[in-house]
C-alpha cells in the first residue's frame, strides 16, 4: 500500500549535501564577502573616528595636573648652641636661621630641635615671605655625649613636602 506524502510518519530528511560547507546552517542574512573579510577593520576605523578623534579634539584628557609647591623651608648655616656655664656637655639654648625658598609665603612655621632623648620647639616668626629668613631659637636642657647630634625639623602648613636632605642641620 502506498503512503501519502502528507502522512509520512518519520523525521523529515534533508537533501543530500556534499562539500566543506555541508554542516553549515543557512543564515537569514548573507553578508557580502568583502564585508565579512574587512568588517573588523571597518568597525575599528568607525570607532576611532566616532570616539577617539572627538575626544582628542575636545582635549578632555589633555589636562595634566601640575603640582606647584607653595612654600619650601631650609636651614641656613649651622645650629647655634649656648653651653651651660662651666659645662662641656650641657646645652641650655639653641638657635637656627630658616629661609623660605618657595614662591609663596610660608605660614604656621614649626621648628623642632630633636636629640637622642627628647625634643623642643623653637620660637620664631609664624610666617616667612618668599626669599626671606627668620631666626628661631629657644631654651632647652640637653646633655650631649660624644658624637651625639641635634637635628632640626622644619614644617609649615603650606610646605610642599617634608624636609629634604639638607634641610636638617645635624650638630
Amino acid at each position: 500500500m502506498p503512503q501519502d506524502e502528507e502522512k509520512q510518519l518519520g523525521p523529515e530528511r534533508d537533501a543530500l549535501e556534499v562539500g566543506l560547507a555541508r554542516h553549515e546552517k543557512k543564515r537569514g542574512v548573507v553578508l557580502p564577502p568583502w564585508l565579512e573579510e574587512y568588517g573588523g577593520w571597518i568597525a575599528a576605523v568607525v570607532l576611532i573616528l566616532a570616539v577617539v578623534v572627538p575626544i582628542e579634539l575636545l582635549g578632555i584628557f589633555d589636562a595634566v595636573e601640575v603640582f606647584v609647591p607653595t612654600a619650601s623651608l631650609r636651614t641656613v648655616g649651622p645650629l647655634q648652641k649656648r653651653w651651660a656655664e662651666g659645662s662641656s656637655t650641657q646645652i641650655n639654648w639653641v638657635a637656627i636661621e630658616v629661609e623660605n625658598l618657595g614662591p609663596e609665603p610660608a605660614r604656621d612655621i614649626s621648628v623642632q630641635a630633636r636629640w637622642r632623648l627628647g625634643s623642643g620647639a623653637l620660637a620664631g616668626p609664624a610666617a616667612l615671605e618668599p626669599g626671606k629668613r627668620g631666626r628661631f631659637g629657644g631654651q632647652v636642657s640637653i646633655t650631649l655625649r660624644d658624637n651625639e647630634a641635634i637635628d632640626v625639623q622644619l614644617a609649615c602648613s603650606n610646605c610642599s613636602a617634608p624636609p629634604m636632605p639638607g634641610q636638617a642641620a645635624p650638630q
